[in-house]
């Protein structure tokens, strides 16, 4: 037998064997991007802010939209400050407190967060927050669905949109959160 025979053999299995691990991996990781979060499992649910969530030991984001951070202020028509965050906040926390809330992974991002579409028996929660003003676009091309309620929300000033307000985005570059750090000791 000539070494091609010998040697050619097993490139070939391995070849296969190579490509078989790999269409199993690509089918888990399809499957894996569409799976339901939550629906209703009984796992506790913490709102963290008016996009973010922990849903048992599991940090769920709504996908395209970006609320305004918890400790994030925002002006109104009068110039007067206003928490935006905080109102961001519970409004997430009303929405989710309807009938047939579940959360769908369409991925994750760099914290490892599950970016995920979330609907409850009202709809989707991603429009609903965008339409009351509380949320504006993420910037994210693999998310833009929400062009309808965003212009809805500008021209009707509600929410961010009825006076000036930094993009979370940006108000997350100029304001840092700081590392906790441990109390002093006393020596």
């Amino acid at each position: 037998m000539s070494a091609w025979r010998r040697y050619g053999t097993w490139a070939i299995l391995v070849a296969i064997v190579a490509a078989w691990a790999w269409m199993q991996w690509r089918d888990s990781h399809r499957e894996k991007a569409g799976k339901t979060v939550a629906a209703g499992n009984g796992a506790a649910i913490r709102v963290i802010d008016g996009d973010s969530m922990r849903i048992g030991n599991t940090t769920v984001r709504i996908a395209g939209i970006d609320a305004p951070e918890y400790r994030q202020t925002c002006r109104d028509a009068a110039n007067a400050e206003w928490p935006c965050g905080h109102e961001a906040r519970a409004a997430l926390q009303r929405l989710i407190a309807v009938a047939g809330f579940a959360c769908t992974e369409r991925a994750t991002d760099r914290y490892r967060r599950k970016l995920s579409d979330c609907r409850t028996n009202d709809g989707d929660i991603g429009a609903a927050m965008i339409r009351s003003g509380l949320a504006d676009d993420a910037r994210d091309p693999r998310f833009q669905r929400f062009a309808a309620e965003l212009a809805e929300a500008r021209a009707a000033h509600r929410g961010i949109w009825r006076g000036a307000h930094q993009h979370p985005a940006e108000w997350r570059t100029a304001h840092p959160r700081r590392p906790r750090t441990a109390p002093p000791t006393t020596g």
